[in-house]
């Protein structure tokens, strides 16, 4: 396994000339997938930390500059618990020097841990309980990050996984999700499952139709909902403390990122009616605002501009990224 995997960076440099920044060995360890439809690695905690020290001694001594990705949790709550003390509590067993499983101090890992955000949606309650935890058990580890690397609509939810939606309704959904991985869990990455789908099924940000030649493409609400976060948050941003006054409305959310001077702010607003948002500074004028919006008139669309950050249109039923300077 572990010269497989310097084989395949190797080759994989020379043919594309693309050198692998992270490499993640085990996906969803804590599934069978014995159903004889998908591969799975259902691996324990002691199997795992004995496959990274074996990929990390082979890309030491090939000199492999990979680092390797480790968790890849199916479900956020086996990284702090579960109740599984063989396949959870992922957190402490490979970043805690008390673990027998302790692989954090070792060169080719990475200083960061995944989970998937399936299954952890509904009800509400569990929905912010499991992010809030999560946050809290990675930042017990100094330096440690968390990354959400893998997520679709599945059936764990009111919004269910089949049939095709190409609407706002799963957009919502998602931005919600994706707002809420950021805020109470800190991801500092967050991984759609798929590009392109040719399912009836809320899988893809792209769907094309199940032809061997010709056929259409369809673009999704979705894609450009996850737009409005990865097109202006880019690598490198610092999220900031938002403090709501005046009129709250619970449903809307609102997260904001700074980076080079530059004010990026996300709000969904998933209720009826249009709002106007005011957006203070501490201690900086925002002279130039741009607004792009989301929405089923737009595709994260330039909307408008201002002069300040006073009385900003948040249309209805929209993700809108506000921009300034």
């Amino acid at each position: 396994m572990c010269c497989r995997s310097c084989n395949y960076h190797q080759r994989n440099k020379k043919t594309t000339g693309i050198a692998l920044n992270y490499l993640s060995p085990a996906n969803e360890p804590q599934w069978k997938w014995n159903e004889h439809n998908q591969e799975g690695c259902p691996y324990n905690n002691n199997e795992l930390a004995q496959l990274y020290r074996g990929i990390n001694e082979a890309f030491v001594k090939n000199q492999v500059k990979t680092k390797i990705q480790i968790g890849e949790a199916g479900q956020l709550d086996y990284l702090y618990d579960n109740g599984n003390s063989v396949k959870g509590n992922q957190v402490y067993q490979f970043f805690n020097p008390s673990s027998s499983n302790y692989v954090g101090n070792l060169p080719g890992i990475d200083q960061s841990i995944s989970g998937h955000s399936y299954f952890t949606t509904s009800p509400e309650q569990k929905f912010i309980t499991v992010r809030k935890k999560t946050g809290a058990a990675v930042a017990q580890i100094k330096g440690l990050r968390y990354w959400m690397s893998e997520y679709c609509i599945l059936g764990d939810s009111l919004m269910k996984g089949e049939k095709r939606d190409l609407g706002m309704a799963p957009a919502l959904f998602i931005a919600r999700l994706i707002h809420h991985d950021l805020i109470l869990s800190n991801a500092t990455s967050w991984q759609w499952w798929l590009g392109i789908s040719a399912s009836d099924y809320k899988d893809g940000l792209v769907y094309i139709d199940k032809n061997k030649t010709d056929g259409q493409v369809y673009d999704s609400k979705m894609l450009w909902a996850l737009g409005n976060y990865s097109r202006f948050v880019s690598p490198g941003s610092k999220r900031l403390q938002v403090k709501t006054s005046g009129v709250n409305v619970p449903q809307v959310d609102v997260s904001s990122y700074l980076q080079n001077k530059k004010l990026v702010t996300v709000v969904v607003n998933p209720t009826e009616n249009d709002l106007d948002l005011d957006i203070e500074v501490k201690g900086n004028k925002q002279k130039f605002v741009q607004t792009y919006v989301t929405s089923a008139e737009y595709n994260l669309s330039p909307y408008k501009q201002y002069q300040d950050t006073k009385r900003v249109r948040i249309p209805a039923k929209s993700v809108t990224t506000v921009l300034s300077n």
